[in-house]
């Protein structure tokens, strides 16, 4: 067998980092918070979004509309029959998860973290939506739990970005 560290992959897989951050294997919960982003309010003159569908990419989309306790716990449950899964990060996956109001993103990140078996959150945003005041807020969470922020850039190349 051949150790981790010499895999013939050329490339870190997310699953290597968590086991070696954690110790163990862990499973993305995903959920679903956020109800927009800049596009869908018209920011910028945008009225649609290119990349989401109209769930904003919710992975569960029946649960969306539960409560954030009750997301984790059934989306979890799920994940942990189907992979005999112990361990969680709760993954705030769509839309644009920072385009909050702070006090909310804060009792939602708060709320994940005190459930059973969260070793952290993972949150899905955008560049343009990670304002200082959020930076620190994440940057206080990662004192006690971790933090993983997972940005949209669809494209590094101007004009695509100007078209989309």
């Amino acid at each position: 067998m051949i150790p981790a560290d010499l895999s013939p992959l050329r490339y870190h897989p997310l699953s290597r980092h968590y086991r070696r951050r954690f110790g163990c294997k862990v499973y993305k919960v995903s959920v679903s918070m956020a109800e927009t982003c800049p596009n869908r309010q018209g920011l910028g003159g945008a009225r649609v979004c290119t990349f989401c569908d109209e769930w904003g990419s919710a992975a569960y989309a029946e649960t969306a509309a539960l409560p954030l306790r009750e997301q984790i716990r059934r989306n979890a449950a799920r994940i942990r029959a189907r992979y005999r899964a112990d361990k969680f990060l709760v993954y705030f996956q769509a839309y644009t998860n920072t385009f909050e109001r702070m006090a909310r993103l804060q009792e939602w990140f708060e709320t994940a973290l005190a459930e059973p078996d969260v070793l952290g959150i993972v949150v899905g945003t955008r560049p343009d939506c990670l304002p200082p005041r959020v930076l620190r807020l994440l940057a206080g969470l990662a004192r006690q739990a971790y933090v993983g922020v997972e940005l949209g850039v669809q494209s590094l190349d101007d004009a695509q970005l100007a078209f989309l």
